[in-house]
C-alpha cells in the first residue's frame, strides 16, 4: 500500500515526517475486506477499549 505514495527504489529519506504520517494515517483508515470493510484503526481502537 505504501507504493501508492512512494515509488519502488525511491529514497524514503526525502519524505518529511509529516508526509509519512499522512501516508500512515491513510493506510490505517483504509477499509479492508478481511476486516469486513472496516479500517484497521477502528478495529484497533475497539480492541484497546475492550
Amino acid at each position: 500500500m505504501v507504493r501508492r505514495f512512494v515509488a519502488k527504489g525511491d529514497n524514503i529519506g526525502k519524505y518529511t515526517i509529516d508526509r509519512i504520517g499522512e501516508i500512515e494515517k491513510w493506510i490505517n483508515n483504509y477499509p479492508r475486506k478481511i476486516l469486513e470493510y472496516k479500517p484497521a484503526q477502528e478495529c484497533f481502537d475497539l480492541e484497546i477499549a475492550a
